[in-house]
């Protein structure tokens, strides 16, 4: 990409005899930036008269390499076409689209330029950048975008024109890729005034990085304030940070994460960071008060729970809802099969090793509060969260001192340890996280 220096008119060369301005800095790329031979052509005066290594007449200087240097000198002072009336000399340092200046140096001297008295300017192409998108007022996050760098969730971020601010901090989730997905946020079981964030950090760089988070607690607009801010370099492959906020209403609060190799980089909320990722978010933070009591994966018989289902006096299309909401597809594949086929499969899928046993995920609310339902996720040896029930199973609406809950998992086996997250529904269209659990079979 070519690098244009005007230089009000003066091109510099030093190689040019005096009064010719003839060949200037030779081109073709020498390793030394201070050396001017090598190549040929290089860079030319405009002709006419001027002093040594000067011509006058219009002339720039222009260099194909990407990133480059460019060196000149002139003698102050001297009169002459392009100069100044006072007798300086103005020079525009142009570099070009996606390139920074990184160095221009502007020496006076009237020795011999290999004597060392040159001045140098460079142009640096600069990364694509992954930029934030929480409101103005939270300020720029800037990150570099760099191969092998670590990054936040499964995508790294992608590159924009600068910051994608709006209300929803959602402006990067539609600008090109979706890449904000490396955050989850849960608050703890029993109704506690605290929001947690469980951050997975990918880190190909195979060097320590440093993950910061903050949260506008007093939501006024900065990440600035006392406590806000929570570190970590200890990522194996995920972190969790907590916000303590004692509402009891509910609210939006906008977070923020960064990681990096260089701490200093991305310690602080706004900044330009050399490699890593930014992540914003809006949150709604409901104080639901749902208090979980004991939380159990038993077997019981699968008589027993087929008993409690009413599945004896339940029509064929009620047996078809029940199985619908383990297993869609199945349910589907079934519409218009006779009731004893239904049946079958009910017990084949809730059993489905035969052995005349059901697995029961069981829990008991101490407390609920305008709660409409629950769904229940299972993990098993560091595996992917799977959902067990597609529907909802339904909450104790009358009961606000709560209740027992039933809920077959059929996946679960004896002898198994497994970890369970209960997904509370609330009657405002909110949802709250519970868990996780950690539970063995019996």
């Amino acid at each position: 990409m070519p690098l244009s220096i005007a230089s009000g008119g003066i091109a510099v060369g030093y190689t040019g005899t005096q009064g010719n301005g003839g060949a200037g800095f030779s081109g073709g790329g020498a390793a030394d930036p201070t050396d001017f031979s090598g190549g040929g052509g290089g860079y030319s005066g405009g002709g006419g008269a001027g002093s040594v290594g000067r011509a006058g007449g219009g002339g720039s200087f222009h260099n194909t390499a990407a990133p480059g240097w460019v060196s000149s000198s002139t003698t102050s002072g001297t009169s002459g076409a392009g100069t100044n009336a006072d007798g300086t000399l103005s020079m525009d340092f142009e570099c070009p689209a996606n390139h920074i200046l990184n160095r221009a140096v502007v020496s006076s001297s009237v020795e011999d330029p290999d004597a060392g008295n040159n001045s140098f300017i460079a142009c640096t192409e600069v990364a694509s950048s992954d930029f934030g998108d929480a409101p103005a007022s939270y300020n720029v996050a800037q990150h570099l975008i760099v191969a092998g760098a670590p990054y936040i969730g499964a995508l790294a971020g992608d590159a924009e024109a600068g910051m994608q601010s709006n209300a929803d901090a959602s402006g990067d989730n539609i600008n090109n890729l979706d890449d904000e997905d490396g955050v989850t946020f849960s608050s703890p079981a029993g109704g506690g005034d605290d929001i947690r964030a469980t951050v997975t950090v990918a880190n190909p760089s195979g060097i320590a990085v440093t993950l910061c988070g903050w949260m506008d607690v007093n939501v006024n607009g900065s990440f600035s304030d006392p406590g806000e801010i929570q570190c970590n370099t200890a990522i194996n492959p995920s972190t969790t940070f907590s916000w303590i906020v004692g509402n009891t209403t509910a609210q939006d609060y906008y977070t923020r994460f960064r990681v990096c190799t260089i701490a200093a980089d991305c310690n602080v909320p706004s900044s330009v960071a050399n490699d890593g990722e930014v992540e914003d978010y809006r949150i709604t933070y409901n104080p639901t008060a749902v208090t979980i009591g004991s939380v159990d994966l038993k077997a019981i018989a699968a008589s027993e729970f087929l008993d409690n289902l009413g599945v004896d006096q339940a029509d064929t299309a009620s047996l078809l809802a029940l199985l619908e909401g383990w297993d869609p597809v199945a349910a589907a594949n079934l519409a218009g099969a006779e009731r004893n086929d239904v049946l079958y499969a009910l017990r084949n899928f809730l059993d489905p090793d035969g052995d005349g046993q059901v697995a029961v995920l069981a829990w008991d609310t101490l407390e609920e509060r305008g709660t409409i339902g629950f769904f229940a996720e299972r993990q098993h040896d560091g595996s992917a969260w799977v959902l067990i029930n597609n529907r909802m199973l339904p909450g104790l609406i009358t009961a606000p001192m709560g209740g027992e809950y039933r809920l077959a998992d059929p996946g679960a086996r004896p002898g198994s340890i497994y970890h369970y997250r209960l997904i509370e529904q609330d009657a405002r269209g909110f949802t709250r996280t519970y868990g996780p659990f950690t539970v063995e079979m019996q």
